[in-house]
């Protein structure tokens, strides 16, 4: 079995698959060259580019340092994604400083 996301980024996912964590197939992404921001109580979405965009919600699993946050998609999530190539970001929702 092969990791869905190459060490380049870019994730192949098969319609109707699933990606679950319990299966160790879930897609995941790390920074361990601690650029993103502190993750603490953020929320993450993956945005899909596809003709009709598509959000789905990540989950942070370490929020500092080498930071960590994965994405587990169910067959019912993959077999609507439409066939060929789109791109995708990791949008972070951060709460301000002081609330």
């Amino acid at each position: 079995m092969t990791a869905p996301i190459t060490i380049s980024g870019d994730v192949t996912v098969v319609q109707g698959d699933d990606y679950a964590l319990a299966d160790g197939r879930e897609i995941s992404w790390t920074n361990a060259a601690d650029t993103w921001p502190n993750l603490i109580g953020a929320a993450v979405i993956v945005r899909v580019e596809f003709p009709e965009p598509v959000e789905y919600l990540a989950t942070v699993v370490i929020p500092t340092g080498t930071q960590h946050i994965h994405l587990e998609l169910g067959a019912a999530d993959t077999g609507d994604m439409p066939a060929g190539q789109a791109d995708y970001r990791l949008v972070a929702t951060v709460a301000p400083a002081g609330t």
